[in-house]
């Protein structure tokens, strides 16, 4: 795919963290909208990305909602459809507000995802290597997976070492076309 070590020297990234034990999830937000990947439908709580995922019909997405209530315990789920995070996400410079991932390793390694320059991709191990950890490349791995902010953290710029996309949550097929979309912008 792109190019290899294209870490960014001194990250701009976009992204603001906040504690999720910070966040008030009585009401959650879930937008829904067409895109040519799938459904993106995202939850949010003032202006605050709790998920975004590329999902392929109802049945996920209800599926999405049932996980998201189960993480977070709302009080009420409020339903939209529009593109406002649609664009914000694909915009590549608004800033976006997400939640601290869960545990310290998987935070290191979100944030050097938003380091990963656009259009390019790196390798799990070279992202292994760039927090420090050279050895940890399943536990990378395993990190990058656990990501639940599509675009907002990058996952899909990560690529295994012989240039196949590895796994990706919202499927292989939307990785490929996610990078490919980046590199054609390009």
């Amino acid at each position: 795919m792109g190019a290899r070590n294209a870490m960014s020297a001194s990250p701009r990234t976009r992204v603001h963290w906040v504690e999720a034990a910070s966040v008030n999830t009585d009401n959650i937000t879930v937008t829904t909208t067409d895109t040519v990947y799938g459904q993106l439908v995202t939850a949010d709580v003032d202006d605050i990305l709790l998920e975004a995922a590329f999902l392929p019909d109802a049945t996920q997405v209800a599926r999405f909602e049932t996980a998201l209530s189960q993480r977070f315990s709302p009080k009420t789920l409020t339903r939209h459809t529009g593109t406002v995070w649609h664009d914000r996400l694909f915009d590549g410079n608004d800033a976006l507000t997400v939640i601290t991932p869960d545990t310290a390793f998987r935070h290191s390694v979100h944030e050097a995802l938003t380091t990963i320059a656009y259009g390019a991709t790196v390798s799990y191990s070279a992202l292994a290597a760039l927090i420090g950890r050279p050895t940890a490349t399943r536990a990378v791995a395993a990190a990058v997976a656990a990501n639940r902010v599509a675009v907002a953290i990058p996952c899909h710029r990560v690529w295994r070492s012989d240039n196949t996309p590895g796994g990706f949550r919202w499927g292989t097929d939307v990785k490929r076309q996610l990078c490919r979309q980046e590199r054609d912008q390009i």
